[in-house]
């Protein structure tokens, strides 16, 4: 009877110790599972996200550059034929009207009068020609305003119809919200790549949508190139002829900076344009920006060549006193960080006093 009672313990210190290797054996399968199911999702997120950067790819600062510098070069050839010989700017009752608007589009200080802008541009023999102050002040308005209102505006497509059954005028005082929250990247418990993640998002929700709705587009080229043409193109303009031809020359050129808004805003990276005020801000008493040859920011306008000639660094420390065309810098990366971190990929153009 003992010997059974041995035997019946062996057996069961034996299925105890199969039972253990059992347990042993089966939690180390499921570990193995649970590697295998991570490198499964890690797989299945590498995919998508290959499907995302080839979809969305974020676009080259030479890239950028190359667009812009195209923009630029159409708004140049377009001003000049746009204009007429004599120059309607240099007299009369119109030149309030451009120097109001070129302040609002941050061009000039506030403190520089009518008198003193005109002045400042009369003393350049390249001005005094026929037509050339004219064609000057209508490509700086015009290269400012869609450089600055449309393709800097990360909601520039609500300046048009995009949205069925939604009005811009309702929409707009949101997304000023929205806008000055990306700006400051810190308002309630969202931060600025949040804020900038959201902006992304609903562009590319949009450019969905929009791509597929000729006639959206067209009626937001049309929107955008009216308004230019009525608010800041007006006192160019000398008669109805003028007018539609002005708009027949300037529509392509507006569809061309959307086209290369959607690009920009349907990525991660952001734009921005800086206006006087702003490259006032970073000299080291908030003072008027100054020229140096060495700026990473600033260039001369072509008219100033003749003064640099002989010696590239003779308008060093000269004040600028009108943006002609305005710096444009990028920052954040493809993963919708660093936005703290600024390329330039536009050099301000600037006239000198």
């Amino acid at each position: 009877m003992t010997h059974e009672i041995e035997e019946l313990k062996d057996q069961v210190r034996t299925f105890s110790k199969s039972q253990r290797e059992a347990q042993d054996q089966c939690s180390e399968l499921e570990a193995q599972l649970e590697a295998r199911e991570r490198d499964i999702r890690s797989l299945q997120s590498q995919k998508l996200q290959s499907v995302e950067s080839a979809q969305w790819a974020p676009l080259s600062n030479s890239f950028v550059q190359h667009e812009i510098s195209s923009i630029i070069s159409a708004i140049r050839q377009w001003s000049q034929a746009s204009t007429p010989d004599e120059d309607i700017t240099l007299n009369g009752k119109r030149t309030r009207n451009i120097h109001l608007n070129l302040f609002w589009l941050g061009c000039l200080p506030a403190g520089l009068s009518e008198e003193e802008l005109l002045t400042t541009l009369s003393v350049n023999n390249s001005l005094k020609k026929p037509g050339k102050a004219s064609a000057f002040l209508l490509s700086t308005l015009t290269s400012t305003y869609l450089l600055r209102q449309v393709l800097a505006d990360p909601f520039f497509f609500f300046q048009g119809p995009l949205l069925t059954g939604t009005q811009p005028d309702q929409v707009r005082p949101v997304l000023n919200g929205v806008q000055r929250y990306i700006s400051h990247g810190k308002v309630s418990k969202c931060n600025k790549e949040d804020a900038e993640a959201f902006r992304c998002k609903l562009a590319r929700s949009i450019n969905t949508s929009a791509q597929q709705t000729k006639s959206a587009a067209d009626a937001l080229i049309r929107q955008i190139t009216n308004t230019f043409i009525q608010t800041y193109a007006a006192a160019f303009i000398t008669d109805t002829k003028m007018r539609f031809d002005m708009y027949d020359g300037l529509a392509p050129i507006v569809k061309q900076t959307i086209d290369l808004a959607w690009q920009v805003w349907t990525r991660k990276a952001r734009l921005d344009v800086l206006s006087w005020s702003q490259l006032a801000s970073e000299t080291p008493h908030g003072e008027c920006p100054v020229y140096s040859s060495s700026s990473g920011k600033l260039e001369l306008h072509a008219m100033h060549g003749r003064e640099i000639d002989e010696d590239p660094q003779a308008l060093d420390d000269h004040e600028v006193l009108l943006i002609c065309s305005p710096v444009v810098v990028l920052s954040g990366n493809a993963d919708g960080k660093e936005y703290q971190k600024q390329r330039v990929v536009k050099k301000a153009v600037v006239w000198l006093g």
